[in-house]
């Protein structure tokens, strides 16, 4: 269920990108410059860290999994709420932090502090809107992550997903305001 509800909102959301162009130059623009620069950077910084006891030890394997679309996801929640994005790095790399993610916690923090220059780079008109939908899109399973679901899919109703797809999401996920 979970699935289809994704599934779902994911289309209305390729729907609404498809048809604004600013928002699918903005789309590929971060798109391309996290693909770059940033995962260049990344997979250095990815190099020098140790593997962890019983995770993945290739350092490009390590950058992949969820924890692109958990950093964007946890900047797209803290934009909302901090108004000083000088202070956000810090509170992106303590929120990656409790989740466990593949890197130590100095490369958790290089790693968001680097992110948060990229989006600034970019120059999005809308960055937590862009961060959201690009989070969606990069996740490789958000059936099984909630909170792209939680952070990213139930803020867009109403922006860019519709009456039908929030229903589903709403049974597969229950209701985000009853937390």
């Amino acid at each position: 269920m979970k699935g289809a509800a994704v599934k779902k909102a994911t289309a209305e959301l390729v729907d609404v990108v498809a048809v604004d162009d600013r928002l699918l130059e903005q789309v590929a623009r971060l798109g391309e410059h996290l693909s770059g620069a940033v995962r260049a950077e990344a997979m250095e910084i990815a190099k020098k860290q140790p593997p962890v006891q019983g995770r993945e030890a290739d350092p490009e394997r390590r950058t992949l999994g969820h924890f692109w679309c958990s950093l964007l996801a946890e900047m797209s929640g803290a934009l909302d709420k901090v108004a000083d994005v000088g202070d956000a790095p810090l509170e992106f790399a303590e929120g990656l932090s409790e989740e466990g993610h593949p890197f130590l916690d100095e490369s958790q923090k290089d790693l968001a502090v680097l992110c948060v220059k990229a989006v600034l780079l970019v120059n999005l008109s809308d960055p937590i809107l862009i961060m959201r939908i690009m989070a969606v899109f990069m996740c490789p399973d958000p059936a099984r992550h909630p909170q792209i679901a939680k952070q990213c899919l139930f803020p867009l109703v109403g922006e860019a997903i519709g009456g039908d797809a929030a229903a589903s999401l709403r049974r597969a996920f229950g209701d985000p305001e009853a937390e």
